[in-house]
């Protein structure tokens, strides 16, 4: 049990550190090709932030724990929502936009409200055996994704100049490569490594998987 434990502390550490180090590198090659830094954030660095939910759920779906990858999103979404945000309005209280109340905050309800039905098996779904999110359900998912960072990118065209990058130092192009492989090595270890220790915990308090996606792993991803 206590050395479970210890595997997820190390496995969640690694997963934080390899998506820290993967966004690093690969912002750092997109820079050098001249890619828009606009386009840099709406990609690279959004999707490397979800990284450690991302292969946390995938290694959990691959080894045949579906709770527990459904619990790590949901959990990660209510975690950001209600606990960061509550944390850091107590510290320092926060100015929203008009755009982000009238516009952002819908989109993450709609998409919270999709994952419900499609959980539901209703007319999305391909089988009707119990709540199975299908391969169509996911392809609905991935459209409704789609349409979002479409609608992001017009957006943010809109929203005038980029900032400016001429304090950054640029970083070597056999660097930024290390930072890729080495930071997609760690989230792929420290994924293997957190799911099968957070099943074992899950086993040795005989809750099931999705009460520990839902706290422990999804706690360990927001960090």
């Amino acid at each position: 049990m206590w050395l479970s434990c210890l595997y997820i502390i190390v496995g969640v550490a690694l997963v934080l550190w390899g998506a820290d180090r993967l966004t690093e590198g690969a912002s750092a090659l997109a820079r050098r090709m001249n890619v828009p830094e606009i386009v840099i954030g709406l990609t690279i660095v959004a999707a490397g932030t979800s990284a450690p939910e991302l292969f946390v759920s995938l290694v959990s779906a691959l080894k045949g724990t579906p709770d527990l990858a459904v619990g790590n999103v949901v959990g990660s979404n209510t975690m950001n929502t209600l606990l960061i945000v509550g944390v850091t309005a107590l510290v320092a209280p926060m100015a929203i936009s008009r755009s982000t109340v009238s516009k952002d905050i819908p989109f993450t309800v709609v998409a919270s409200v999709l994952l419900l039905v499609v959980c539901m098996d209703t007319f999305t779904s391909l089988s009707i055996a119990g709540n199975v999110i299908s391969r169509l359900d996911g392809l609905l998912l991935l459209a409704a994704f789609a349409a979002f960072m479409w609608y992001t990118f017009t957006v943010a065209r809109k929203g005038g100049a980029e900032p400016d990058d001429a304090g950054q130092k640029p970083q070597s192009p056999w660097l930024s490569t290390l930072y890729v492989l080495i930071g997609l090595a760690c989230l792929v270890f420290g994924s293997n490594l957190f799911v099968d220790a957070a099943s074992a915990v899950a086993a040795s308090l005989g809750v099931s998987e999705g009460v520990i996606g839902l706290t422990i792993v999804a706690g360990g991803t927001s960090l």
